[in-house]
């Protein structure tokens, strides 16, 4: 879905992702949570409670780029390839 509203912007454009997975450091105070009402705070309470006992949780962190190639940059890029694949078979 994401890649068809790209293809529409022609063949200059790439999409760029990574994703980089980081130990968690403490969990947020109880101070720092907003919960309306005494189940949602009693649910957030265990789950405190189940982080401070398990082994190490992580958070991923998401990085998405754009990257516009001028066709000039691509039109290179192509004759480099072309001499490197034909020298290769040679």
């Amino acid at each position: 879905m994401v890649n068809a509203a790209f293809v529409r912007l022609g063949g200059e454009w790439m999409l760029h992702q990574d994703v980089l997975r980081v130990k968690s450091r403490d969990y947020p105070k109880p101070e720092d949570n907003a919960f309306p009402d005494p189940i949602t705070a009693l649910i957030e309470q265990e789950r405190r409670e189940q982080f401070g006992q398990e082994g190490a949780y992580y958070e991923s962190i998401y990085a998405f780029m754009l990257t516009y190639l001028p066709p000039l940059v691509v039109q290179g890029s192509v004759e480099i390839h072309r001499e490197l694949m034909t020298a290769a078979q040679a």
